[in-house]
């Protein structure tokens, strides 16, 4: 049991790290290609921004029918379909010659796939629990983790080199590739490798199913506390984003390239860390006071970077931006698992499509609107304001996570 459960591990890590990695590359070069073709920022971040609102549609769709169907075969389904895709771009966008009609094959294309991948996703983190042993979850969770975070930073990095030398066809044909590989371990994979599957009973209706996904997050008070936090931290991580080159080039004058090495820290903190809680072996059941605990630290680092720019020497600025972004990695890591843990193990197998669907589509979108809001509060407002409010929202947050987690 411990082999096939190592091997299950195996092949999980495999197929998520390919496909994530391919996918992050074609969807990458894709938007350099229309960019280069049309010049323009706005249909650039659009195609960019696809993905979360197709999640945020399609949810209840999704997630009712991974609830109602058998896991594998949705998965496997859905990989067939994204390949078939796939084929379909490679055959006629290069036969199109209008403008017009290749970016209309362009978004289309992402939509579809987006929802594909989707639909493979949410049958997949469904059935984690039953393909590993108890002690191996956290491990796969971790790891998953520190895989996917890795082909997030390389897909952009490779995309934007091979884009100078490699045609748009044949990027598509290692999409095509990355994803036929992807089908073939999700082919080995057992789905019920530790349980027999359970099939809901409440998944009558679309709307009805989506109903019962709500009403349990509602309900799991645990759960609830939890997906808040997640949305408070992505919502504020977009001042970040947002923020960061404000402070690093337009106040402190650092220049481009160091705010390219102090950003890089964030992706190292939650690089490292979860590989680190992927090598070793984590119990913890007091989700709610861990996450807790984690918010502080975030807190404090977001406080740390709001008061940066009263320091005098640019050397120490720098140091203790790159740490605070370390810390904040980490923090994002660290405080991912308890969350990914509690919905994979506590949620009941008849409902981890709705409930998982619901709370990714959730999460993600609050991007594309932090994005927004802190752009414009960033023209109106000083840094030390709005990094002072998000650091007070999270500790708010946290302190009621540790309190109920006591």
């Amino acid at each position: 049991m411990k082999k096939k459960s190592k091997q299950q591990l195996l092949l999980s890590l495999l197929s998520l790290a390919l496909g994530n990695l391919t996918s992050s590359i074609f969807s990458f070069c894709l938007s350099l290609y229309v960019f280069k073709k049309i010049g323009s920022s706005m249909i650039f971040a659009s195609i960019l921004l696809l993905q979360p609102l197709v999640n945020l549609l399609f949810s209840p769709l999704i997630g009712y029918w991974v609830d109602k169907y058998h896991h594998k075969k949705i998965a496997i389904i859905a990989q067939i379909a994204s390949l078939l895709v796939m084929s379909i771009f490679i055959l006629s966008f290069f036969n199109v010659g209008e403008l017009s009609l290749q970016l209309l094959i362009i978004g289309v294309t992402t939509i579809t796939l987006a929802i594909c991948d989707n639909f493979q996703a949410t049958s997949y983190k469904a059935s984690t629990k039953q393909m590993v042993l108890s002690e191996d979850l956290p491990k796969l969770v971790s790891l998953e983790q520190f895989v996917a975070a890795g082909a997030n930073i390389l897909g952009p990095i490779v995309g934007g080199f091979i884009f100078n030398f490699l045609s748009i066809e044949l990027i598509a044909s290692l999409e095509f590739f990355g994803e036929a590989l992807c089908l073939l371990f999700i082919t080995c994979l057992d789905f019920y490798f530790t349980g027999q599957r359970n099939v809901a009973t409440d998944t009558n209706s679309i709307i009805q199913s989506f109903k019962g996904g709500l009403n349990y997050i509602r309900d799991d008070r645990n759960l609830l506390l939890l997906l808040t936090f997640a949305i408070f931290v992505n919502f504020v991580l977009s001042a970040i984003e947002v923020g960061l080159p404000v402070i690093v080039i337009k106040q402190l004058n650092l220049g481009s390239q160091l705010y390219g090495i102090i950003n890089s820290f964030l992706a190292s903190g939650i690089l490292l860390i979860s590989l680190l809680l992927g090598l070793v072996n984590t119990k913890n059941n007091s989700y709610l006071k861990s996450t807790g605990k984690i918010g502080i630290a975030l807190a404090f680092s977001f406080i740390v970077i709001g008061i940066s720019n009263f320091v005098q020497d640019k050397i120490i600025i720098a140091i203790i931006l790159c740490i605070c972004m370390l810390t904040i990695g980490g923090s994002i890591a660290a405080a991912n698992i308890p969350f990914s843990l509690y919905l994979r193990t506590n949620v009941p197998e008849t409902k981890q499509g709705r409930v998982g669907a619901t709370t990714s589509a959730t999460v993600s979108s609050l991007s594309p609107l932090g994005y927004a809001i802190f752009g414009a509060c960033f023209e109106h407002y000083s840094v030390n304001i709005i990094f002072s409010i998000c650091a007070l929202v999270l500790v708010i947050d946290s302190i009621i996570l540790i309190l109920k987690g006591s």
